[in-house]
């Protein structure tokens, strides 16, 4: 047997110990409460909210529930309660309300609105409850332990990227970012890169991560799914606490404060700040590993599979170390928000085999000295204000009103551009108007228009300041602007009690683009009251990034208008009660893939149409939620099909070496994506120990990465070849295979309430890494052959409420 498979055995001994451990070894000593157990809202059955049900009742009676009948978790919450239960944000992955009571008035300009069983999509919602309970520290490490199919993968010019269901982008541009609905994504350079790095997660009422494209509801770029931030609001969140979090061997400190107060039965105001301080984790802590060994700059011997000796960033340490910022403000009164909104953050990060060593292997110049060479990193700011309202001119019809002003200011320190600096700032003006209305019984409509102004090429105002500057910019070319127009509608038919139809459309016109289309057509069935069948098929779109687009044109140029992608979706969910639910789905995705790329023997690379790929999968999820335990399950399977470039002996892409088969007479790649692991398995436990002590687990296997060896095989090809490899491609020796095995992370908690309202962590993040480094892993996108290692660490949070 292989060391690769007595690691991955021993591994999964530990983890089904630590499983058992949690579900066997700890006593229920808390009665669970049937009913509300669905969602994780605010109060739980803990002698805490019993203090808090009983200073409530010696207070004025709550107003009487509002007559509209509800079921489910929610009508057994409020029951619970005793008073109504307002969830902010609106509906995923639709535009049209769906299933009957979605309505149902709590208090004025507030809906009840649970993730509803007709929703025509696979929906995960994280809630605040889940986002406390799991200790992340960023969105990615929270999306990593919850959403079924997503992976997280590094970049060594940009902070980690987030991939949905076989797809991963080199821009991080393949989904969409949105806060209370507003789009968060960097149109030009980098895509979703904001708010992904940030530990201080406390201004989240919850998180709805739709898996599949969503270009109909959410606009161009939802080609593998969407993420959608929800906030508190002065509704939501009443009161005042304090939270600060210290983390040892990956070090930061962390701060923040948050205050809600509701100022009339239908008005609140909402006041949060965060700061972090992020050294990161020391490289003993978080070792760095080639698959090719080298002579690095200075004689430095680099051994394949063994860490780097010579000095690196520590492992997410900061951009410019500097500190990471969020402030939240919401006013809410009745049917009319307004907020605004202000994050900075960014990541140092690691070496590039090219930039540590000279050709054939790399691209610095002999006699350059490590110390001398500039760490890559990246570093943003981005401040949004956002005012909306909704009109109710008659009982079946009302008129969603959105104005918002976005700025996105974006700073690169890399070696790929003379200058040693890329900064980019975007101003957008956007405004919406969207109608619901029922114009007779089983019969809804939506549509609605929206309109974007964006100003490229402004100079940064002080991160530092400077003036704006892209590889793409050309002389007297800035500032420059786009406009967008868009339409958009739906159409849902309840035909009977057990059918209902979507019909959704969209149509987006930028100056640079033709019309771009997204459809989707989906059915629901409700054979019982237990079971959902959902078919769908869609179609998203994806405009390549703006100054591509503005370039092509200035060079009369037919520009790649859009990525396009098809796909097919037959979900299958079944809650035998309220406290379980099991989901199965299987997809078919077929893509005009646009990505970057080389050209053969060249380094400069930029995005094109590489040619079509074809991806299937079929994930499996399962819940247990009561008041005193959560179980999340999931496993999935996704992989290749088929592919194909329009030009496999011209150009060097990192989404699948199968393609490259016509190019050799063996075949000697197979049907894998490169930077994906097809099997790809996650568990999250919590259990009250009793009313005051909890405990928590996650483990998330990505159980290896067959592609990845493909596609570094092929760049060892081209070496061989040419003598010239792939600078955008992974090497490695002969033999080596332990950066394709699989990655196993593993975290614990452990939780004290205080009697004086608030609580005590202690979180264990990756806790294999300390019997051994290598089944903490994380890969790096398209040179897959080196990784990093998360670093073995933990983190004590205290949270005061007054």
């Amino acid at each position: 047997m292989t060391n690769r498979y007595r690691r991955m055995l021993w591994a999964c001994a530990n983890c089904l110990f630590a499983g058992a451990v949690f579900w066997f070894a700890v006593p229920l000593t808390a009665g669970e409460l049937s009913g509300s157990e669905a969602l994780n809202w605010e109060a739980t059955v803990t002698l805490a909210a019993q203090l808090e049900l009983a200073e409530e009742a010696a207070a004025p009676p709550p107003p009487e529930p509002p007559d509209t009948e509800l079921s489910g978790p929610l009508a057994e919450l409020q029951r619970l309660l005793e008073r109504p239960v307002v969830v902010p944000g609106p509906p995923p992955a639709t535009l049209t309300e769906v299933g009957a009571g979605r309505a149902a008035a709590l208090s004025p300009g507030y809906v009840v609105q649970p993730l509803d069983r007709v929703t025509p999509a696979a929906v995960t919602r994280i809630d605040h409850e889940e986002i406390w309970s799991s200790g992340a520290r960023s969105l990615n490490e929270l999306f990593d332990i919850y959403v079924p199919n997503a992976q997280v993968i590094r970049h060594h010019a940009q902070p980690p990227h987030l991939g949905i269901r076989g797809i991963i982008s080199d821009k991080d541009d393949k989904y969409l970012l949105r806060v209370n609905g507003r789009l968060m994504n960097n149109r030009s350079q980098i895509g979703a890169f904001s708010e992904h790095y940030l530990p201080m997660l406390g201004d989240i009422h919850h998180i709805d991560v739709v898996r599949g494209p969503g270009s109909t509801t959410y606009g161009p770029g939802a080609i593998s799914g969407v993420v959608n931030i929800v906030t508190h609001n002065g509704l939501t969140f009443q009161g005042t606490d304090a939270t600060v979090r210290q983390g040892f061997l990956e070090y930061f400190t962390g701060v923040e404060v948050r205050h809600g107060v509701q100022l009339s039965d239908d008005s609140g105001l909402f006041l949060y700040y965060g700061y972090a301080d992020y050294p990161g984790a020391p490289q003993e802590h978080s070792p760095y590993v080639f698959g090719r060994s080298f002579t690095a700059l200075e004689g430095v011997p680099v051994v394949a599979g063994e860490p780097v000796t010579f000095g690196i960033p520590n492992d997410h340490r900061t951009y410019r170390s500097s500190g990471r910022h969020k402030m939240h403000v919401q006013y809410t009164k009745g049917d009319f928000d307004a907020w605004i909104r202000y994050t900075r953050s960014g990541e140092q990060e690691a070496f590039r085999r090219d930039f540590v060593t000279s050709p054939p292997l790399g691209t610095t110049p002999v006699g350059t000295a490590i110390a001398d060479l500039a760490t890559e990193q990246a570093g943003y700011q981005q401040l949004t204000a956002y005012l909306g309202y909704r009109l109710e001119p008659s009982e079946n019809l009302n008129i969603d009103l959105a104005l918002s002003y976005d700025m996105f200011d974006l700073e690169r320190l890399t070696r790929e551009v003379p200058s040693g600096y890329i900064a980019h700032r975007e101003d957008e003006w956007f405004g919406r108007i969207l109608a619901k209305w029922d114009p007779i019984e089983r019969h809804s409509l939506a549509f609605g228009f929206e309109y974007s102004h964006e100003d490229f090429g402004l100079d940064s105002p002080g991160f530092p300041h400077r003036p704006a500057f892209t590889p793409r910019q050309r002389d007297g070319t800035r500032p420059w602007g786009t406009d967008t127009f868009s339409l958009l509608g739906e159409y849902q038919w309840r035909m009977t009690d057990q059918w209902i139809g979507f019909l959704s459309g969209r149509a987006d016109k930028h100056t640079y683009t033709d019309w771009l289309f997204s459809p989707r057509a989906a059915i629901v069935w409700l054979p019982t009251e237990l079971d959902t069948l959902k078919f769908i098929a869609a179609e998203a779109v994806r405009r390549v990034e703006d100054d591509v687009l503005r370039i092509s044109a200035l060079d009369n140029l037919d520009a790649d208008d859009a990525e396009t992608l098809k796909s097919l979706e037959l979900r299958y969910e079944r809650r035998p009660n309220e406290r379980r639910f099991w989901g199965l789905s299987a997809f078919y995705e077929d893509t005009e893939t646009v990505a970057f790329a080389r050209a053969v023997g060249q380094d400069v690379g930029r995005s094109q149409v590489l040619g079509d790929f074809q991806i299937w999968g079929l994930e499996f999820e399962t819940s247990y939620r009561t008041e005193t335990t959560r179980f999340v399950a999931s496993h999935a399977y996704t992989d290749l099909v088929n592919g194909a470039l329009l030009d496999p002996a011209g150009i060097v892409q990192g989404v699948s070496a199968y393609p490259y088969n016509v190019l050799f007479a063996d075949e000697p790649f197979g049907r894998h994506l490169a930077n994906w692991s097809p099997h790809l398995t996650k568990f999250y436990v919590m259990r009250n120990l009793d009313c005051c002590w909890s405990a928590s687990g996650s483990l998330r296997i990505y159980w290896g990465f067959p592609g990845a060896e493909d596609l570094t095989q092929y760049n060892n090809m081209l070496l061989e070849s040419t003598g010239t490899p792939s600078s955008g491609l992974g090497l490695s020796d002969p033999g080596y295979d332990k950066a394709f095995a699989g990655n196993y992370y593993l975290d614990l908690g452990l939780e004290r309430k205080l009697r004086q309202h608030g609580a005590v962590r202690l979180d264990f993040y990756n806790v294999l890494g300390w019997f051994d480094q290598d089944l903490n892993k994380r890969n790096y996108l398209n040179r897959l052959s080196e990784y990093r290692a998360e670093a073995a660490a933990l983190a004590l949070t205290a949270r005061l409420e007054y």
